[in-house]
């Protein structure tokens, strides 16, 4: 079998520590079931015991393993050429590393059981994102796989103008990182939000780019009177709250 890897530069996975809390996103007892999942139906069926299934396996072993040494990001494939996988795994940066780490070892066992016999599949998780296909996905956006929490207040113009501007430049910094992620704190007066984006780090500046506006603006658009708000996909991240 012939194993292409795709590592990027070793970097050190930043922990977000926040003093605002955005509770109840998810209870202790779902932790490593998905928030959201999917087995697409274009992405086909593969008999049990085909290769095609020996090559997923493949995959979802490697993707365990190597995972965490690649500081939460892995992009490869497994297999021969004709039953080839592909397959992504990437953590959100706003968790402690304990919990990247358990996603990182519980999602890829769990393939199997959430899309048997499915030729693709995606596993959304509040810590990271698996999603695997028999075919290239690489530095291609696609989030139609998404989960969203908000909070609501009343009187939310004091932060809207300042969450607007801050969220706008925030776009622009992940998509040009290295590591696709930004964060910072806007303030107005008393009134202070705590703002972070993160794209896959595979992306190219363009997808980030349309990925993470994508995202503030559906929360900006829908949401016009909550006070914190993440929507997590499986290419790209929003998050904003005030502190």
């Amino acid at each position: 079998m012939v194993l292409r890897c795709r590592r990027l530069l070793p970097i050190t996975l930043m922990l977000v520590v926040v003093t605002c809390s955005l509770g109840g996103e998810a209870t202790d007892e779902a932790l490593y079931m998905p928030l959201r999942m999917t087995c697409p139906a274009e992405g086909g069926n593969f008999s049990t015991g085909s290769m095609y299934q020996a090559s997923v396996d493949g995959l979802a072993n490697i993707l365990s393993t190597n995972a965490a040494t690649n500081d939460g990001f892995l992009n490869i494939s497994f297999g021969d050429p004709r039953d080839e996988a592909f397959g992504i795994i990437w953590c959100f940066v706003d968790s402690s590393w304990a919990d990247y780490k358990k996603c990182l070892d519980k999602a890829p066992s769990y393939v199997s059981t959430a899309c048997p016999n499915g030729g693709t599949g995606a596993l959304l998780y509040k810590e990271c994102v698996l999603r695997y296909s028999d075919e290239s996905f690489a530095s291609m956006k696609s989030d139609e796989l998404d989960h969203w929490f908000v909070e609501y207040v009343d009187h939310m113009g004091g932060i809207n103008k300042t969450r607007w501007k801050m969220m706008s430049q925030l776009i622009t910094e992940a998509a040009k990182s290295p590591q696709r992620f930004a964060i910072a704190n806007g303030s107005e007066g008393l009134t202070g939000v705590h703002g972070l984006l993160q794209c896959r780090r595979d992306l190219t500046p363009d997808e980030c780019t349309k990925c993470l506006s994508s995202k503030v603006q559906y929360l900006l658009d829908n949401y016009p009177n909550n006070s914190a708000a993440n929507n997590r996909g499986r290419s790209c991240f929003a998050k904003y709250h005030p502190c």
